[in-house]
């Protein structure tokens, strides 16, 4: 199955304006929480989820914390096997070996795109739905592996590209990252669930 990454980013960014411009409030709390360490981690996942989920909004605190903690503890368990693996490699070949490196891209690349459909299956069913590798690899198959590594790059690519530039032009960067803030994480949240649910 191919994915129009084009018409996907530009309906996962109207979302995003739909669900912020004119809606002030909305924004700042969002705002306000991607500035505060801790507050970011317990909750910015937890509005992920609800992207996922299509039902994003602002209230119940503590249903948000929930979430986000469970977003991060699948993160942590699906990403342990890439740093164990960076780890060994690094110690056998040196951090800096140009087998350690390739091996450890090609190991993090993979645990990120079943992370993601993980983390998409928790907020679309139960906690437990995260951990069935037999369906996250069947849901990717659906996509279509090239479909799906396309997309994510794409997504990687602009991230790298936006955070470049901010990073480049300093205190003003700064700002301007945090101000888009509201609008990537709902944006690309958005973003991961349509190709999700194109399969």
């Amino acid at each position: 199955m191919t994915i129009d990454v084009t018409d996907n980013l530009g309906k996962s960014f109207q979302y995003a304006k739909d669900n912020l411009v004119g809606k002030w409030i909305t924004y700042v709390v969002l705002f306000v929480c991607a500035l505060i360490p801790l507050v970011n981690l317990l909750t910015l996942p937890g509005f992920a989820v609800r992207v996922f989920r299509n039902k994003f909004a602002i209230g119940d605190w503590v249903e948000l914390v929930i979430d986000s903690v469970k977003a991060l503890i699948i993160a942590v368990v699906y990403l342990i096997i890439p740093a164990v693996v960076a780890a060994v490699f690094g110690v056998l070949f040196g951090a800096e070996n140009i087998v350690t490196i390739v091996v450890s891209f090609v190991v993090s690349l993979l645990f990120v795109l079943l992370l993601i459909i993980a983390l998409i299956r928790f907020a679309k069913g139960s906690f437990g739905d995260a951990f069935q590798l037999g369906a996250v690899f069947t849901k990717i198959a659906s996509i279509g592996w090239l479909s799906y590594l396309i997309a994510v790059l794409v997504a990687y690519i602009i991230m790298w590209v936006l955070g470049a530039v901010c990073g480049f032009l300093g205190g003003i960067g700064w700002l301007i990252m945090a101000l888009l803030t509201p609008f990537v994480l709902i944006g690309f949240a958005r973003y991961y669930a349509n190709v999700y649910e194109s399969a």
